[in-house]
């Protein structure tokens, strides 16, 4: 350790007492701390320190009407202008001048639980309907279920068909949907058949066969059991027959010239 000179520790000394004699002439002594700010409740003219405790009283909320901007302690004064009405949502207890009241509810007229008193939908709106989305009758916009709802029913509405069946007015029963593939017709299903029916579905048995021959009635080889022409028809003439005649002509073998009647009397 290095030892100080007795020249050196006299001059130590003296700064050190130099020293705290300047600091305590700086310090007043006089000074008085409290709330040095005349527009508080509590202002201390005396005072020349400010130590943070100036209190002013008021309304310090700042919805209210009489709100204070300077007040830091409430002193239950404040009084609003707000819903009156007990009724409405947003009442206010503490209001003493009217303001405007909210009302939740259903605004949409067309609503079933409309309420003609809300100001504010409220999303509660009912619309009335069939709300089943596989139902024929589906509603839309329909959010309440009225029990209304009934099927998609497929059938055949042809009324040419065998198992048409017309409306009975029982929604729950009648055909509402057409699908004409489930149309049924009886009749002769058969192609090869004289009486084939192309829209037939269901064989009645009523087929008849193919009977080939003339079925021209003034044919001398008129068929009368034929049901399909095969043009084999032989036409009536008629002519003299007397081969003694002399305008007796004799066949060629052909049917569609050759006297096959007689009418001697053109002989």
């Amino acid at each position: 350790m290095k030892t100080l000179t007795p020249l050196k520790s006299i001059l130590s000394f003296l700064f050190t007492v130099t020293f705290l004699t300047n600091s305590f002439a700086q310090t007043d002594l006089t000074a008085v701390t409290g709330c040095i700010y005349p527009i508080y409740d509590n202002y201390n003219e005396l005072a020349t320190t400010d130590d943070g405790s100036c209190v002013k009283e008021g309304c310090i909320d700042e919805l209210a009407v009489n709100y204070d901007s300077i007040a830091n302690t409430s002193d239950s004064t404040c009084y609003y202008l707000d819903c009156m009405d007990e009724e409405a949502d947003n009442f206010n207890a503490y209001a003493i001048v009217e303001g405007y009241c909210v009302y939740s509810g259903c605004t949409d007229p067309s609503s079933s639980s409309f309420d003609e008193d809300a100001n504010k939908d409220d999303g509660t709106c009912e619309y009335l309907g069939c709300t089943d989305e596989t139902a024929f009758n589906t509603t839309e916009g329909a959010n309440t279920d009225d029990g209304s709802c009934y099927p998609v029913i497929d059938g055949c509405m042809d009324t040419l068909a065998d198992n048409y069946v017309a409306a009975s007015g029982d929604v729950l029963t009648d055909v509402n949907t057409t699908n004409n593939e489930l149309c049924e017709y009886l009749g002769c299903i058969y192609d090869n058949m004289f009486n084939y029916d192309e829209q037939a579905t269901i064989d009645d048995g009523s087929c008849i066969d193919v009977v080939y021959g003339c079925t021209d009635s003034t044919a001398t080889n008129y068929s009368a059991n034929a049901n399909t022409d095969n043009k084999s028809c032989i036409p009536v003439i008629e002519g003299c027959t007397d081969e003694t005649a002399d305008n007796f002509v004799a066949a060629i073998g052909d049917v569609q010239v050759d006297v096959n009647t007689a009418d001697n009397t053109t002989c």
